[in-house]
C-alpha cells in the first residue's frame, strides 16, 4: 500500500562489500527525512551496502504500527 500511493524520486546505492550466493545478511532501515529513508545491508556488523530513497511526498515510518 505504500508504495501504491506514492512515487520514488530517487534512489542512491553505494555499495561496499560484496555478499555471496547462500550467505545471511540484515536489512535495516529508518526514516532520516520526512519524504526519505536510508536501508543498509549487513553481514553481522559488517556494512554491504547502504541506500537512500526519496519519495514525492511526505510520510511517517511509526504510521500503522
Amino acid at each position: 500500500e505504500f508504495f501504491q500511493t506514492r512515487v520514488v524520486r530517487r534512489i542512491d546505492i553505494n555499495y561496499v562489500n560484496e555478499v555471496y550466493y547462500g550467505e545471511k545478511v540484515e536489512i535495516y532501515f529508518s526514516q532520516n527525512r520526512e519524504n526519505s529513508c536510508i536501508f543498509e545491508m549487513r553481514r553481522q556488523s559488517e556494512v554491504i551496502c547502504r541506500a537512500s530513497m526519496q519519495f514525492d511526498k511526505a510520510f511517517d515510518l511509526t504510521e500503522n504500527k
